[in-house]
């Protein structure tokens, strides 16, 4: 397995706190094998500045784990392409699309095809999406039918959508697993105050990788490598109040070499 930190975490209301050539060095310093860059660090790129950031990534040796394809509306196929356009640039290998029509999905799956584009596209297990429940995740899989198609899974959102992320359900989802993608989230205690979370009539709460309340990091990457999971683990915890981002992007870094987390 590989690590790689996602823009996430220097997200603000305002923006992104700092520059991408900033981020990667961060990302590189504290040891991370790659990154996961945000829409709101290159959606509004040109063509030739992402092959400039392409130029930053290669001389901090950085990979690119996945871009994202934020567009869900008539407007998406385009967008799409031109997302595809970039991922091919920065040498990644996956675009993450957050589409529910079933017919764009295969329509995008084709494109690659027919293009003879080595990507692969997936959607996450999230929670209020059709791939909310991991069965239904499944069944969509199989519906879609392209092996260019996949899914990510977090197990953040199976604590807010009540289901287990055990070794048992990582196994029925490997044949379909294509990304991994790590937050800490846990349910909030009575009167707490911090992010809450709020989701069908309950209370969450973001907390610390070494939280012992919060998910169970080091069960997590261990049932990962035992079943045979080699791509990406993509920690996309966002900034949170009172914690500087670099040193937050340490902690999951070091938590993640603690448990294992080498190739």
């Amino acid at each position: 397995m590989k690590i790689a930190l996602s823009g996430r975490i220097f997200e603000t209301e305002k923006g992104v706190e700092v520059g991408i050539e900033e981020f990667v060095r961060i990302a590189s310093d504290i040891g991370y094998d790659g990154v996961e860059l945000r829409h709101s660090q290159i959606g509004s790129l040109t063509l030739e500045e992402i092959k400039r950031v392409r130029k930053i990534l290669d001389e901090y040796k950085m990979d690119v784990s996945f871009i994202t394809c934020l567009e869900e509306g008539e407007k998406y196929f385009e967008e799409f392409k031109k997302v595809v356009e970039k991922a091919v640039i920065l040498k990644t290998g996956l675009v993450r699309i957050i589409v529910e029509d079933i017919g764009l999905i295969k329509k995008s799956c084709q494109f690659l095809i027919e293009n003879k584009i080595p990507i692969k596209i997936f959607e996450q297990i999230h929670t209020g999406t059709i791939f909310e429940k991991f069965e239904d995740a499944i069944n969509i899989c199989k519906e879609v039918n392209y092996s260019n198609f996949g899914l990510s899974v977090e197990p953040g959102n199976f604590v807010l959508s009540n289901q287990d992320y055990s070794k048992e359900i990582l196994k029925k989802l490997l044949p379909y697993m294509i990304n991994v993608q790590f937050q800490n989230i846990r349910k909030a205690k009575e009167n707490e105050k911090g992010e809450i979370i709020e989701y069908k009539g309950e209370k969450f709460i973001r907390c610390l990788p070494d939280d012992s309340d919060g998910i169970d990091f080091s069960r997590f990457i261990k049932d990962l490598k035992e079943i045979g999971y080699k791509g990406w683990v993509n920690i996309i915890e966002p900034k949170q109040n009172g914690i500087d981002s670099v040193k937050l992007a340490q902690m999951y870094y070091k938590k993640f070499k603690k448990e294992g987390g080498e190739i």
